[in-house]
């Protein structure tokens, strides 16, 4: 029985034709899955620098925040500076807030670190205290849509952790202050804590 030739070339054609439409198609999607994770990429940064900034806004309300409450002491009716909370706690109410940290304790702010815990529960709301507002963003622009925030805490004395008096500024020292902010991006699994010290 003899074979076709024409039936031949056709079968060797189809083979070459499947095999580079198969090549063509593992290009395609080796491309697509390129740019998918260089979109994925291009998003988390995005994600982080709102959040850094986020952050910022955080950190300069934390000190219009003591500014504030500084200059209402020196009027002579302050109160959110009066008192401090005790080591290792942090203040609600009208010190909420403000921590103070037992020395060689756990920081309050660590809970940020944690993905899930304590991002609403714990430090100030921007602008709660200042007053100070976010911009409105359209719906389609990308910026913060949950508010930043910060804790203000008085740092362990060089001579001791004793308890303030009233008077500061008069005869005593103003304690060290560490602020510490947390912001996100548009959704809480981008997070940026910055921190500075201020001692005023």
């Amino acid at each position: 029985m003899r074979r076709c030739r024409a039936c031949d070339r056709g079968g060797a054609t189809l083979l070459a034709t499947a095999v580079l439409l198969l090549s063509a198609a593992g290009c395609a999607l080796a491309l697509l899955s390129f740019l998918l994770s260089a979109r994925q990429l291009a998003t988390l940064q995005l994600e982080r620098e709102i959040a850094l900034h986020a952050a910022e806004a955080a950190l300069l309300d934390a000190e219009a925040d003591i500014a504030q409450s500084l200059r209402a002491v020196a009027s002579g009716d302050g109160t959110r500076l009066a008192d401090w909370p005790l080591p290792g706690q942090c203040g609600s109410g009208p010190l909420r807030g403000l921590c103070r940290t037992e020395r060689g304790g756990v920081p309050a702010w660590r809970a940020w670190l944690e993905a899930g815990q304590g991002l609403h529960e714990m430090g100030v709301g921007f602008g709660d205290i200042t007053g100070n507002r976010l911009p409105q963003l359209p719906p389609e622009a990308a910026g913060v849509t949950l508010r930043p925030r910060y804790l203000i805490e008085r740092l362990p004395d060089s001579a001791g952790d004793s308890p303030p008096a009233s008077g500061y500024g008069e005869t005593l020292p103003l304690p060290r202050l560490r602020f510490t902010a947390i912001g996100l991006g548009r959704g809480a699994v981008a997070r940026a804590v910055l921190q500075s010290e201020f001692q005023p």
